[in-house]
């Protein structure tokens, strides 16, 4: 939801720092209805969010980009743990956090391609066809 969120917020064209201050999302749609003459509802926008979503990732699966190959920094991992402070002996279980991801979004755990069920539901059918022509 966050992900999906995160794409229409910053396709809006609304600021990040002073959209985290709202004291309801819904203010957001309230905004995109007034600024585009349709009603829409939060539930659309996050629909909305989540095709921009794949078609991102489409896009770079199709220009060879797979984001499961970037290296995160052992540090930011927690690797090896910090000896003390408040993250003293955390490490971060990175491989779990991205398997759920990818699961999550309904994306193929080797090249995190979004799946042709998911590109259909979503209305992209052109996308589907072009990601997977075999099928």
């Amino acid at each position: 939801i966050c992900s999906n969120f995160a794409h229409i917020i910053n396709s809006s064209g609304i600021c990040n720092f002073s959209y985290i201050c709202l004291p309801d999302v819904n203010i957001i749609a309230e905004y995109m209805s007034a600024v585009t003459g349709w009603n829409v509802t939060t539930d659309e926008l996050l629909k909305t969010g989540e095709r921009i979503g794949n078609l991102r990732q489409a896009y770079n699966i199709r220009e060879g980009l797979n984001p499961l190959q970037y290296k995160v920094p052992d540090r930011l991992l927690g690797r090896p743990p910090q000896q003390e402070g408040p993250l003293s002996g955390v490490t971060v279980d990175m491989d779990t956090m991205v398997k759920e991801y990818l699961a999550t979004m309904d994306w193929d755990t080797k090249a995190a391609k979004p799946s042709k069920m998911k590109l259909l539901e979503l209305g992209l059918e052109n996308v589907a066809k072009e990601l997977w022509p075999q099928e």
